[in-house]
């Protein structure tokens, strides 16, 4: 399973610090899709889920947490990167991965769109606006932040109740979804290539 991958510059006339890591959007990663399961998908991978939430919707980040967000319910547009940055459109079974400092707002969504956030474990994370002011300390901050360590499962498969309702397909899925750390250190030594292309070597 292959994300979608994007990278955002800082923006200093807004006053967010974006991150040098990517912000990575895997689509469909279950099906049917249920804030119960990804909170335990999570949760076995060394985030904490902490709410059941949509997306606000003003451009805000957290520059002392990375976050990691699932899509149970309905579909959004969400703005990612600032408010210079692009648009995507989101649905349930969705996960996606913001490195902090990364921007994100909601654009428009539909009334019953909700979505599981989770952290790894003593990141405190709060709502940031961007301050043109607060620049210089937003950047330095991000890159501070840890992934958690890697969970594995004995089994293999991650699965709820039944095999209709496989979660991933592997452990390496799993990790390569939630374990951005495996490659975000060789990213910049290795500009020219994508993702997949380290993920999967």
């Amino acid at each position: 399973m292959s994300p979608e991958t994007q990278r955002f510059d800082g923006d200093q006339a807004s006053g967010t610090p974006n991150s040098a890591l990517p912000l990575l959007i895997y689509r469909q990663v279950m099906a049917p899709a249920s804030a119960e399961a990804f909170e335990a998908l999570f949760a076995r991978h060394g985030w904490v889920p902490e709410w059941r939430y949509g997306l606000y919707p003003f451009d805000h980040f957290h520059s002392t947490a990375h976050e990691v967000l699932g899509v149970f319910r309905g579909q959004a547009v969400a703005r990612l990167g600032g408010p210079q940055g692009e648009r995507f459109t989101l649905a349930a079974g969705d996960v996606l991965i913001l490195p902090a400092g990364v921007a994100h707002a909601c654009v428009s969504a539909d009334d019953d769109f909700c979505m599981v956030g989770a952290y790894p474990p003593g990141q405190r994370w709060a709502v940031e606006r961007g301050d043109p002011a607060q620049f210089g300390a937003a950047v330095p901050a991000s890159p501070r932040c840890r992934y958690p360590p890697p969970i594995r499962s004995a089994g293999g498969c991650f699965r709820t109740g039944s095999a209709s309702e496989t979660l991933l397909q592997s452990d390496a899925e799993a990790d390569a979804i939630l374990q951005p750390q495996m490659h975000v250190h060789v990213l910049d030594r290795r500009a020219g290539g994508t993702l997949a292309q380290i993920v999967q070597p």
